[in-house]
């Protein structure tokens, strides 16, 4: 079923405005668009969101005496230990891969069985990866597709492979230009390079 339209006209939402902040400012325009809605609804029995009079007036140019508000936090605000946590738990959480469905873990056990049998001592590279971290992954992808250990991975010269720029064992990382040839390169700092990987720590 098709949603009524809200039709509402420029001098009903600037008297909504305008009774809404009475001849003065208001702390956010979010109050300001929460009482014009309730304004709306009794005088016009029009029912809509602030989010919808926030579209409005941005394509009517309604002017406001309450300032637009500034992103992010305002200033001599400071974050609780609890939100400090939340925020730190959030950014690792959100560079892991979940290993959600039977089918993702079955894959990865035959993983696991797979580097140790070639590479036994990267015990703790494949324990990162079974908890999602991508800079693990990267790290058995590459030492499998070497199949000769560290120094065959930081000497690797296929350079079309997605993971060459950002492959570990490096102290430099060298780039491909966009449109460039196999001999044409630019290197760059390493801690310039894949900031999810990079933000990672580093397995030893």
């Amino acid at each position: 079923m098709a949603r009524t339209p809200i039709i509402i006209s420029k001098e009903a939402l600037e008297q909504a405005i305008a009774f809404a902040e009475n001849g003065q400012a208001l702390p956010t325009r979010t109050a300001v668009f929460e009482k014009a809605c309730s304004w709306l609804l009794s005088e016009y029995n029009i029912k809509c969101s602030t989010a919808f009079l926030y579209l409005k007036c941005k394509e009517y140019s309604v002017s406001m005496l309450t300032p637009p508000g500034k992103r992010g936090r305002q200033a001599g605000h400071t974050l609780t230990e609890e939100q400090k946590q939340a925020r730190i738990v959030t950014k690792k959480e959100s560079k892991k891969v979940l290993l959600n469905s039977e089918v993702s873990k079955a894959s990865f056990d035959l993983m696991e069985e797979h580097v140790l049998s070639v590479f036994p001592k990267e015990t703790s590279t494949v324990a990162k990866i079974k908890t999602g971290s991508l800079r693990a992954m990267v790290r058995a992808n590459c030492l499998l597709c070497s199949g000769d250990g560290k120094q065959s991975v930081a000497d690797c010269n296929a350079r079309r492979c997605v993971f060459w720029a950002i492959r570990p064992f490096q102290h430099k990382r060298t780039m491909l230009t966009v449109g460039a040839t196999d001999s044409e390169e630019i290197v760059v700092d390493e801690c310039t390079v894949a900031e999810e990987i990079e933000e990672e720590a580093v397995i030893s």
